[in-house]
């Protein structure tokens, strides 16, 4: 897995446990219990939340590099206005599991690659699935993600999110769009009026 984000030097597993630990508190400080995967937010956070499709015509999946391309154009847009340019955000990473030792090994065997190992941020999904996150602090740079945008778009890459703390913004990119959370409900209208012919024909915005 390619590594995608440059912020921060992690010499210790220990240096890294206590970097989630600020990453999980944050995240709850400004999202409260809701975990950070893209659909449950969308879910929970409604009245904030709008979804954009990655190719016309709400195609899904890319076959050509001019088709690539757009997807990052698009995504790149979205999540600047989101997250802000230049601006400190976080990444996070999920895997689902049965368990919260099978989550953490999931992480070290996937996620090592492309974040510093951090076992300390889970979430009980419900009585039989738990799922667990490593996360970085990064700053959102246009094109610096493309890669991760890319993998998502192929479906190589799953449950990403970046939020901001200081803007209670969400961008979450999965294979064939993103959902975004906003800071208010009232900035939802002009950003689909903004975006408006990227959006979806359905009633719900799926």
């Amino acid at each position: 897995m390619t590594r995608y984000t440059q912020a921060g030097n992690h010499d210790t597993v220990s240096d890294s446990v206590f970097t989630m630990k600020m990453i999980a508190e944050e995240w709850r400080i400004t999202f409260g219990a809701i975990p950070p995967l893209g659909h449950v937010c969308r879910a929970e956070l409604n009245d904030r939340w709008f979804r954009i499709h990655s190719l016309p015509e709400s195609k899904r999946y890319p076959e050509d590099d001019l088709e690539r391309q757009e997807i990052c154009r698009r995504h790149n847009e979205v999540a600047t206005r989101v997250l802000g340019l230049k601006e400190e955000c976080i990444l996070l990473i999920g895997r689902y599991s049965e368990n919260p030792d099978g989550a953490e090994e999931e992480i070290f065997s996937d996620c090592t690659r492309a974040l510093p190992p951090q076992p300390e941020l889970f979430w009980q999904l419900d009585e039989d699935s738990w799922m667990g996150f490593c996360g970085e602090r990064t700053t959102w740079v246009p094109g610096e993600f493309d890669q991760l945008i890319r993998d998502v778009a192929d479906e190589e890459e799953y449950n990403v999110l970046f939020f901001s703390p200081s803007r209670a913004s969400i961008y979450s990119p999965y294979d064939g769009g993103a959902d975004l959370i906003l800071p208010i409900p009232d900035l939802v209208a002009p950003s689909k009026e903004r975006w408006s012919s990227w959006l979806s024909g359905r009633e719900d915005g799926l």
